[in-house]
């Protein structure tokens, strides 16, 4: 995760670029834990929130981030080819 600091911001916001758990250790509460130790430690830094991005197609993911209390925006990703 980074933590960002954005000029039209007062405070700080945290992206998560990856969060994976081992397969074998899949469905225990791991990956609920590490998102809730990250919002508490970007809490404790300022933040104002945490965000991440998943793919639309990734129904493991969608429903992770959906049951650990994320809320879902309508954002349109753009990328540049180089």
């Amino acid at each position: 995760a980074y933590i960002l600091r954005q000029y039209y911001m007062t405070r700080p916001t945290a992206y998560v670029y990856d969060l994976a758990v081992e397969t074998a250790r899949q469905r225990q509460g791991i990956g609920l834990r590490l998102m809730t130790e990250l919002r508490e430690h970007c809490r404790a830094r300022g933040c104002d929130e945490v965000f991440v991005q998943a793919d639309n197609v990734d129904e493991h993911a969608l429903r992770f981030y959906r049951k650990s209390g994320a809320s879902e925006e309508a954002v349109t990703h753009f990328t540049y080819s180089l």
